[in-house]
């Protein structure tokens, strides 16, 4: 589980809202909601997996599965004890599926030539 902590980096990729924006498309709001929410939804899974290379990152769709799963048990267990909403901010958000990219064996040579 993490915590967004106020000053981070948006889903710890984006500086800003605009710069998830122009990423995924959408309007401005409803990008600021994913934020509040600490989800991005499923119908822009394919779309985050084709941009997240160029921002440093990867996941794929097993793991945005079941990050989109985890929120899922989340909102059930906010509901079911009754959390008012500013208290659901205080509770932690399922781990996210992002893991920066490593291009150190990408770089090596076709062939493991010398």
């Amino acid at each position: 589980m993490y915590n967004l902590p106020i000053m981070s980096k948006i889903f710890g990729i984006w500086d800003r809202i605009s710069d998830l924006q122009a990423d995924l498309g959408g309007e401005y709001n409803k990008c600021r909601a994913w934020k509040l929410r600490g989800e991005i939804p499923r119908a822009y899974d394919l779309k985050l997996i084709q941009i997240l290379p160029s921002r440093g990152f990867r996941t794929d769709l097993v793991k945005l599965d079941a990050w989109h799963e985890a929120h899922k048990r989340r909102r059930v267990h906010l509901r079911e004890m009754g959390v008012s909403v500013e208290d659901q901010a205080k509770l932690p958000f399922p781990e996210l599926p992002f893991e920066r990219a490593s291009f150190v064996n990408d770089m090596s040579p076709a062939g493991g030539a010398q």
